[in-house]
């Protein structure tokens, strides 16, 4: 399986983005590193919760990287966007005061969204059901919590009205399984994020770039730019490599990866007292070697 003149492209694709792939590369390499020899002494969810993380983090990052280098970055905002959804909840667990707390409804979170996966995965693999079962009861008492606190507000606020009451638990639970810990869409999330960073973590500078221009793609609604001209009677696949946002895509996933790193390791206190440091020399190879300046993130790199 090929794309069209991808023999001719690829190779001049690795030559004219080397210092960004290999930046991306090299980011991969050190923070598997960091994973594998890594012990901590946090909590059990925290652990379970971010070790999840971090792994999604670099197979995402790693797809993009991939991507990139084929010469299909379009595709790879996709894995870019993903890649934001989670640092940006990353911070908010750090900012939360309870990492413990967050990671225990991030885990509830994705379990409740995905049980019927996790059944079909279960029938065909019944061993786990142990496993399964722990996750369930975790899964059932956060949203047993999270009822518990919505129904004690809405009898202060309604003490009359049940109806109203139960309303209000309801759409509360609506409101974790659409957003998540945080309750709040991505865009105010954000908002908050920064503020309680000082404005230092950019995350809404990253999400103004990040979501819109990775929305035509993740809604099929970016048509136009597989449009080639042609007579209406034959169809025209416009499938060969171009160097479309590979930039772009190179510089944000490896900024993405190195900044949920950092705080992931943090968390679980198996940062290298270095590590800022030497994220920050791999992530400058990538950056000082932009053509184009809309290509950088607006982010503070090591934080």
């Amino acid at each position: 399986m090929k794309l069209p003149d991808e023999d001719k492209a690829l190779p001049d694709i690795a030559n004219e983005f080397a210092p960004q792939l290999k930046a991306g590369y090299e980011l991969f390499a050190y923070l598997q590193k960091i994973a594998t020899d890594a012990k901590t002494k946090a909590g059990q969810r925290q652990v379970m919760c971010l070790s999840s993380v971090l792994t999604r983090l670099l197979r995402l990052h790693y797809a993009a990287v991939k991507l990139s280098s084929t010469g299909i970055a379009s595709e790879a905002k996709l894995q870019v966007r993903a890649m934001f959804e989670m640092v940006i909840n990353l911070y908010a667990l750090e900012q939360s005061g309870d990492a413990e707390e967050y990671s225990r409804k991030w885990i509830a979170w994705d379990l409740h969204n995905y049980m019927k996966q996790i059944e079909v995965e279960l029938r065909a693999h019944p061993e786990n059901a142990p496993l399964f079962e722990e996750h369930k009861r975790l899964a059932d008492s956060v949203k047993k919590d999270l009822g518990d606190e919505a129904r004690l507000a809405a009898q202060a606020r309604w003490p009359s009205d049940a109806a109203k009451g139960e309303a209000h638990v309801a759409g509360k639970w609506k409101e974790f399984l659409k957003h998540g810990p945080s309750m709040v869409d991505l865009r105010s999330l954000a908002t908050a994020v920064d503020a309680k960073s000082g404005g230092k973590t950019n995350m809404v500078a990253i999400y103004e770039r990040v979501y819109p221009n990775a929305s035509g793609v993740m809604h099929g609604s970016d048509l136009s730019s597989m449009l080639e001209p042609s007579s209406a009677s034959k169809i025209v696949l416009k499938l060969a490599p171009t160097r479309d946002g590979i930039e772009t895509v190179l510089v944000t996933s490896t900024v993405l990866l190195q900044m949920g790193a950092l705080v992931i390791c943090r968390l679980l206190g198996i940062a290298p007292p270095d590590m800022l440091a030497e994220t920050n020399a791999i992530v400058n190879q990538a950056v000082a070697h932009l053509k184009i300046a809309a290509a950088k993130p607006e982010v503070a790199p090591g934080l």
